[in-house]
Parts: structure tokens; C-alpha cells; sequence
């Protein structure tokens, strides 16, 4: 993650300014409501002048689906046109593909992400569970979320786990637990605790000082666990 700066400014560490406001805009879609349309075009276009693609907007567009709903990401979705204007054919989804095949790309990226050999978090250990009772629940999770969505690479692996933090944190006390899975996952995958200390500087921006504090406090046991000397 590089250095930028801006207008003669000290350099912004940690995020990429288009990560920035990339993340910024996945907080303001999972969180907005009609009287935030402004402010979730103003860093769609932020992300776009700092070199953002369109494509990588697009990939906040289908993180909203899995982190806040079909709802509003289908509302989101025409805010990001009205900026970005057309978008390039996504070569990802174009081609229709059998759901067994989905679902395995969804339970293999389930094991990559949980690699830590620490202990069994694989697709059966994690959401077996549930398959009995709500089977549609899980297929939907390893099918669509992991399989259709996580799996992509558009977007840097590391980011898109940042991003989910963003987006979940943005959310609340509801998202929590997935916040912290993701923080994991981030954190597995090579982010720095600085990184996610700024996704929390993000977040009194675009969900409120409360809401940032919460997420501050149930993160912190994340990264000590797994940067002992880490101080908030």
C-alpha cells in the first residue's frame, strides 16, 4: 500500500487515496439513506479521480449485496452509473455457470481464507451447523456470497477484506461478528494494524463517532491476539 499525496500535503499512509474513498463509498452504501445519495456520489467520483476504476466500483456495488442486501444494493447501483456512467462488460458474470461448480469455488475460498491450520474452519466446520435447518441460508452463502462475490478478483484480496470491514463496522453491533472474521482475514493476508486503524478513521466520517468507538473496542481483541504488541 502505497504513499500519496495530496496538493503539496503530507502523504496519507496505510490506504491508497482510491482505497480510500473506495472504502468510503462501500460504508456509504451499506449505511445511506436518500439523504445521502450527495455524499456517496461525491466519493464515487473522489475514488474516480484518484484513479479508481470503474470495475472496482462496481465490485462495492456486489460487496453491498452480501453486506447489507439485495435492497440496497440495487438502490446503490444506479447512484454509481449516474458518476461512473457506462461500465465495461463485467467478463465474470457474463457467462452462466452450473450452481455446483459456484458452490465449490464458494467452499474453496471459504478454506483459503481460514488457512491457518490453527484450527477446522472449513465450510462444513463453519456453516455445517446450519445446513440442516436452514439450507438455503447456507447455499446462499457458499454459493452467491463466497462463491459468486468473495471469490472475484477484481479487487486486491487484501482490499476486499478491508472493504468488508469498512462496510461492517459502518453497519453496527448487527455486523459485528463479521466484522472481526473479516479483520482476521485482512490481517492473515498481510494488512497492517495501521491499515485497519484507518478503516476505523474512515468510519467516524461516514457511520458517526459511536458506532466507530464500538467497532474500535471489539476489534482491538483481534489485533492483539494477533499482534501481541499491539497498542491502541
Amino acid at each position: 500500500m502505497k504513499q500519496v499525496t495530496i496538493k503539496g500535503r503530507k502523504p496519507i499512509s496505510f490506504l491508497t487515496a482510491p482505497i480510500t474513498y473506495t472504502f468510503t463509498s462501500a460504508t456509504r452504501a451499506d449505511t445511506y439513506d436518500v439523504d445521502e445519495y450527495p455524499q456517496l456520489r461525491l466519493h464515487v467520483q473522489y475514488a474516480l479521480n484518484f484513479g479508481a476504476t470503474p470495475a472496482e466500483l462496481r465490485e462495492v456495488v456486489y460487496l453491498t449485496l452480501v453486506t447489507a442486501g439485495v435492497p440496497k444494493a440495487l438502490n446503490v447501483a444506479p447512484e454509481v452509473r449516474a458518476v461512473v456512467g457506462d461500465l465495461p462488460r463485467d467478463q465474470e458474470a457474463a457467462a452462466a455457470e452450473p450452481a455446483g461448480s459456484r458452490r465449490a469455488r464458494g467452499e474453496m475460498t471459504l478454506s483459503s481464507l481460514n488457512d491457518d491450520g490453527a484450527t477446522d474452519l472449513s465450510a462444513d466446520a463453519i456453516l455445517g451447523p446450519l445446513a440442516a435447518d436452514f439450507p438455503l441460508l447456507v447455499d446462499a452463502a457458499l454459493t452467491f456470497a463466497l462463491g459468486d462475490v468473495w471469490s472475484r478478483d477484481i479487487l486486491d484480496p487484501v482490499d476486499r477484506q478491508l472493504a468488508a470491514v469498512a462496510a461492517f463496522a459502518a453497519i453496527g453491533a448487527d455486523a459485528w461478528p463479521q466484522m472481526r472474521r473479516h479483520a482476521s482475514y485482512a490481517l492473515a493476508l498481510g494488512a497492517s494494524v495501521e491499515a485497519i486503524k484507518e478503516i476505523l478513521a474512515i468510519t467516524i466520517v461516514s457511520a458517526g463517532l459511536p458506532k466507530a468507538l464500538n467497532a474500535a473496542v471489539e476489534l482491538r481483541s483481534i489485533l492483539a491476539s494477533q499482534h501481541g504488541d499491539y497498542d491502541a
